[in-house]
């Protein structure tokens, strides 16, 4: 799973470049083995830094970072030309690497919840396909967490300055990734089929393949391709990596410069933008899909055989995502993005104004 949206929303907040990460970051492990989950996450973000920044735009299938990294990257990155947040503020959390570090701290959390289990519903709530505004709270699992929930409490532990420093540089990662997950609409939206994962679509040339028969996985998938493939071609990132989606970043800051100042003094409501997102799956992630997508009555899923092998059964509608569905999308991703990384400065810098 490789995606881009959370490296553009860091890279737009050129603010955030240049702060330090605490020393437990950067301390090595005791032979080979740590002493506990969060030190061996810790070493392997530092580990990873350059594969992480200057890798997470190759092809699917890279064992950098998730699904979601490249939308994560890409909305952080968006965030950066509004911040004023100072290097003060945040130097207790990001190392001075010569990369861009919040850029790096947009993956952390995928590597995380493969440690933490339990953070995995963290990342994305299931607002079902046929739902009203009004249910949005009842998507939230008050058992696991969802994504509306998890920012709360990240921002609470920031804000309180609770806990470790561990724990406040984690609740910093955390919410830098998961402000890029609520945005993409697919983290707030399900039709029982984990977001949009239960559909194989063939996209462009690229014909769907199962991956996992014990789970009906398949590739490439609905989800799959809007926080990667899509978001690839909508902002014209190619074999320049880095340099491509720093342009990206400049544009949209630019495109939607009359925009921002209303985006940043909106009160921060967590789940008016999950909504905002579902409504935009809604209409443009399903709803323009070439085939229509039947709403299934709400069911609990854990992998793609579940409801009735959902996975095969939307494999028979021969969803075929190409140009006319990107030219749709550009619009929807190229505004969830820079909304994303215009909020994420706008939390962070209430936290340490």
């Amino acid at each position: 799973m490789f995606g881009f949206w959370n490296k553009i929303l860091f890279l737009v907040d050129r603010g955030f470049r240049g702060c330090k990460l605490p020393g437990y970051f950067l301390s090595a492990p005791k032979g080979n083995s740590y002493e506990d989950a969060d030190s061996y996450a810790s070493a392997r973000i530092l580990q990873r830094f350059p594969s992480i920044w200057m890798g997470l735009l190759r092809t699917p299938g890279s064992s950098t970072g998730g699904a979601e990294a490249t939308y994560a990257k890409c909305a952080c990155t968006s965030g950066a030309a509004t911040s004023r947040t100072t290097e003060a503020s945040l130097h207790r959390f990001c190392g001075a690497t010569g990369l861009d570090p919040f850029a790096d701290l947009a993956t952390w959390a995928d590597d995380e919840r493969d440690v933490r289990r339990e953070t995995g519903p963290w990342h994305f709530i299931d607002i079902p396909l046929g739902a009203a505004r009004t249910d949005v709270s009842g998507a939230c699992d008050a058992s696991t967490g969802c994504v509306t929930t998890a920012i709360q409490q990240q921002l609470d532990i920031l804000r309180n300055a609770t806990g470790t420093l561990q724990d406040q540089a984690n609740a910093l990662m955390f919410v830098v990734h998961f402000v890029g997950d609520i945005h993409q609409p697919l983290h707030a939206t399900t039709n029982n089929d984990r977001g949009g994962n239960c559909i194989p679509v063939k996209f462009f040339n690229r014909k769907p393949r199962l991956t996992n028969a014990s789970t009906g996985s398949y590739k490439p998938n609905l989800h799959g391709v809007w926080d990667t493939e899509i978001v690839e071609r909508v902002g014209k990132i190619g074999g320049s990596h880095d340099t491509d989606v720093q342009a990206f970043a400049d544009h949209l800051a630019v495109e939607f410069a009359s925009d921002i100042p209303t985006w940043q003094s909106t009160p921060p409501d967590f789940e008016a933008w999950a909504w905002e997102s579902h409504e935009l799956a809604v209409n443009i992630s399903y709803g323009k899909l070439p085939r229509s997508v039947s709403v299934e009555t709400p069911k609990s899923v854990d992998n793609c055989t579940d409801d009735n092998n959902v996975s095969a059964r939307m494999k028979t509608l021969h969803e075929s995502v190409g140009q006319h569905y990107v030219t749709v999308a550009d619009p929807v991703i190229s505004e969830q993005l820079a909304r994303a990384g215009t909020r994420l400065a706008m939390l962070l810098n209430r936290l340490w104004p």
